[in-house]
């Protein structure tokens, strides 16, 4: 950071910083500074910016922005993240007309109550004079009414699987940052370049558009026949363009043409990107990928090794999309035999070395990789997955054949067991969640409450990320649904997450 900031005023004698860290100061970054003296000296004040959410390309979705959170809980066991998602929360619920119920299921979630009842009871303590209800016509999200927290590790096994969604995709194969941009590598564009320039540069494609907001989420297979809908009513205005004939037509047509010379490019760009995608998809890699996948997902085997995946560390492919397929068949499984989990990680350390030892060490703190004969107190893993052969049966959760899917015309069904559990909570008001009571409600706020009722609106919270197919699922379920989260994940960046 010294680095990159400091240097535009480091020889500048006249210039004075008033620095803004976000969402807040620390005293490690504080100390760091001073460390510098020539960028110390020239800093007046210090202080925190508490902005603790963050707009993504789904409308109804915001982001703390915090993929470091389940490395931090189960390496370092940094529970200061936690405080900090209690924080963001209550910034939240400061902005509702009246305080709502409040829902949890797992150990973050319920912690993250905890920590807030103890924010508003001291808050409480100090003001006495009830809260003033807002204005419930300014916005939909003021009247929520039921506030949901749910931890991610309840299932760890959903962002193993490869996403089916066209949002989904996108961000596995390139990785959508947090401006709603991905980047395509040169090569790979269909605009003739020269080979040295394809190899240095990257097309960034923006995804905060109007055509992306209708592909989003879409199966892949879906996405061709919604461009050729695009395409043809782009045709049908370009014929009802010839066929005007008077003065007040021809206005009424100029002021939409900014928004159509838009639309027509971003259809261009997104046919491009399609094809980038349905190139990657026909890689003999990953088709070899999928079948693997699917063939766990089938029949886990335990006390076996995939032939796939001893081949793919042989030929030293991919290291994270091969760790994916072995975390998936040991959380479907509840644990490997101690002779399959030994054959991969020599495997590993043959063909990857130490560094990628140590990140399956890791993940097995996390409790994503184990052996039958896993032993919770000697891996000091504070938070276990349950055994998801109980959880499909207790949710009737049916694992859908994944290239069906694929190639499905129409938004995924439920992939999700997060997605199924949440859909049973909001169908039977979340009766199997644990309920924190806080403060009570003002009598205005009651009766606003009773009135109301028919126009529920729910805030659901995923502690430790959510997936973008995930999250398409949650805004096709016939209920309000706001949601927040502390991080768009993929199989990638959990991974990714736990090597630093």
């Amino acid at each position: 950071m010294k680095k990159g900031y400091g240097q535009p005023f480091r020889f500048n004698c006249q210039c004075s910083v008033h620095l803004f860290f976000i969402p807040e100061k620390t005293y490690t970054l504080t100390e760091r500074l001073k460390d510098d003296k020539s960028v110390w000296d020239k800093i007046c004040t210090i202080k925190s910016l508490p902005v603790n959410w963050f707009p993504s390309e789904q409308s109804s979705l915001i982001s703390m922005d915090l993929p470091q959170l389940p490395p931090q809980l189960f390496i370092n066991g940094d529970w200061n993240f936690l405080f900090q998602c209690a924080k963001a929360l209550k910034q939240l619920v400061d902005q509702f007309n009246r305080l709502p119920n409040f829902y949890s299921k797992g150990k973050w979630s319920l912690r993250i109550l905890e920590i807030m009842k103890k924010q508003i009871e001291s808050v409480s303590k100090k003001k006495k004079t009830p809260k003033k209800a807002l204005d419930s016509t300014k916005s939909e999200f003021r009247n929520i009414s039921d506030v949901v927290l749910i931890d991610r590790w309840i299932d760890p096994l959903t962002p193993m699987l490869r996403q089916s969604t066209f949002g989904g995709v996108c961000d596995e194969l390139f990785g959508i940052d947090s401006r709603g941009i991905i980047k395509i590598p040169a090569e790979e564009s269909p605009d003739d370049k020269p080979e040295k320039s394809k190899k240095e540069e990257f097309e960034e494609i923006q995804l905060n558009d109007q055509v992306y907001e209708q592909l989003q989420d879409l199966s892949v297979g879906g996405v061709a026949l919604k461009l050729r809908e695009i395409v043809d009513e782009l045709k049908g205005e370009e014929l009802q363009r010839k066929s005007l004939d008077s003065v007040a037509q021809y206005k009424n047509f100029i002021a939409k043409l900014p928004n159509v010379v838009v639309k027509r490019k971003s259809t261009g760009i997104f046919m491009r990107l399609a094809g980038v995608v349905q190139q990657r998809e026909s890689d003999d890699f990953y088709r070899g990928l999928l079948r693997c996948e699917q063939e766990i997902m089938r029949n886990p085997q335990h006390d076996k090794t995939h032939p796939f995946i001893e081949n793919s560390l042989i030929e030293m492919r991919e290291i994270n999309s091969i760790l994916r397929l072995i975390i998936l068949q040991s959380l479907i499984s509840n644990g490997l035999k101690s002779s399959v989990l030994q054959t991969y990680t020599k495997l590993i350390v043959q063909s990857y070395g130490i560094s990628e030892l140590k990140l399956l060490l890791k993940l097995q703190l996390a409790g994503l990789v184990k052996d039958e004969n896993f032993c919770e107190k000697r891996w000091d893993v504070s938070y276990t997955p349950g055994n998801f052969n109980q959880l499909i049966r207790k949710y009737k959760f049916a694992l859908t054949d994944l290239e069906e899917l694929r190639k499905s015309e129409v938004k995924i069904g439920k992939p999700s067991l997060l997605i199924r559990i949440i859909e049973e909570g909001l169908q039977k008001e979340w009766i199997d969640f644990n309920k924190t009571l806080m403060e009570t409600t003002t009598e205005n706020n009651s009766n606003f409450q009773q009135k109301d009722e028919e126009n529920k609106q729910t805030l659901i919270f995923v502690i430790g990320g959510i997936t973008r197919a995930e999250m398409s699922i949650l805004n096709s379920l016939p209920f309000k649904i706001f949601c927040c989260t502390t991080d768009f994940m993929n199989s990638n960046d959990l991974i990714n997450s736990f090597r630093f």
